[in-house]
């Protein structure tokens, strides 16, 4: 027996755990502007800059995966007050040490942090019995923070260097703290059989779950594939470095309205048209690219990749959350999006021959579709798991 217990959806519940999901994830999106301190104020080369930024990705990711078998039965309130003090350590370490092998140390400390809060939000979203609109909720208001704090990095990297990157960082961790009172506890009274790696493993034994994260990382196998390489596409049809900058900010601002539009969609038409809706947009966008790149509608292109990037993440991860209420499948679906965006730059690295870049976006294209065929299979099945273990 394992019931859907909704939590209450107030507006107080609601901030705290989009905050602790942005506290967790934000370091993916603003890293360029992390990196960019760290090789102009502590002397770092690129690809110790790099190394670092592999880490902390590395710690995010164990700490997600091992956190996922306790989402069932632990209280979730005494999660986040670890994952707090955990990532808090490694923003105040990284903050005040000077030495680089410190600096990847205290880096690993706050990714496992990080992975942690993640698996927080995720556990706590999944409960609410509105995955979808949450999930797009987060993306949205993570979107807006990191423009917020991309602005800032350069004037702290310049009046503080690297410990004044780090120190905001540090702040954004605290600012976690506020959170603590109104985040929701363990909401769904799960046996005891159900908590663990070997719930996990049995959770996986059924096919929507198994389908649905093998769609997740899927999913961001391909956007891994395509999203990096935006900026040398631009290049290689002849864009200013100006013009490409301006292309790809302009579809950031676009993903904060995809996020309300999602935010607002909710499951008024379901949740198998827009899977369809994000995953054919990022097939299609990705097709036209191979096709026939211009500079002439490279801002287009950009722009409805985001748009169906965040439409589709939303409702990747909510088919998930909608069948375990607990949140471990939808934390596992977290994980796999942060192995597909490692993955993928890799497999595009090897693809891609020069300037051409037709290989990687093909294979992309095979990747979404994929992905939809799996995620769609996951969304069938869901509802006559729901069903039996209702």
């Amino acid at each position: 027996m394992n019931a859907r217990v909704q939590s209450s959806i107030s507006i107080p519940r609601v901030t705290a755990i989009v905050t602790v999901g942005v506290i967790g994830a934000i370091v993916t999106i603003v890293m360029p502007g992390i990196l960019a301190a760290l090789i102009a104020s502590r002397g770092l080369s690129v690809a110790q800059a790099a190394m670092i930024t592999s880490v902390e990705m590395v710690g995010m990711a164990i700490a997600t995966v091992t956190t996922a078998p306790l989402l069932a039965t632990v209280d979730r309130r005494a999660l986040l007050i670890a994952a707090l003090a955990i990532a808090a350590t490694g923003d105040l370490g990284a903050a005040g040490t000077s030495g680089y092998v410190s600096l990847l140390s205290f880096r690993f400390v706050a990714g496992f942090g990080e992975g942690a809060l993640i698996a927080s939000m995720s556990a706590a979203i999944a409960a609410t019995g509105q995955p979808d609109r949450l999930f797009a909720l987060f993306m949205t208001v993570n979107l807006l923070v990191s423009m917020g704090l991309l602005r800032a990095f350069p004037v702290l990297a310049k009046t503080w260097g690297a410990a004044g990157v780090y120190g905001a960082l540090l702040l954004l961790t605290l600012a976690g703290v506020f959170c603590i009172p109104a985040f929701p506890r363990r909401a769904v009274a799960a046996p005891a059989a159900h908590g663990g790696i070997r719930g996990i493993l049995k959770l996986l034994r059924e096919p929507p779950v198994a389908l649905g994260v093998f769609a997740c990382l899927i999913l961001f196998v391909g956007v891994g594939m395509v999203w990096p390489l935006m900026g040398q596409l631009g290049a290689s049809y002849g864009m200013p470095l100006e013009k490409v900058d301006a292309a790809l900010g302009n579809s950031a601002l676009v993903g904060v309205f995809s996020g309300l539009f999602t935010f607002w969609l909710g499951t008024r038409v379901g949740r198998r048209v827009p899977l369809i809706v994000g995953s054919c947009g990022l097939l299609a966008t990705t097709a036209a690219l191979a096709l026939s790149g211009a500079a002439s509608w490279f801002d287009f292109a950009t722009i409805v990749f985001m748009f169906s990037w965040v439409i589709a993440t939303a409702y990747y991860l909510g088919t998930l959350a909608h069948v375990d209420v607990t949140g471990r499948a939808a934390t596992l679906g977290l994980a796999m999006q942060q192995a597909g965006l490692v993955v993928g730059p890799a497999l595009a690295a090897a693809l891609v021959q020069g300037n051409r870049f037709h290989s990687a976006l093909w294979s992309s294209c095979g990747t979404f579709a994929l992905a939809l065929i799996t995620v769609s299979a996951a969304d069938r099945l869901a509802v006559s798991y729901r069903q039996r273990t209702a």
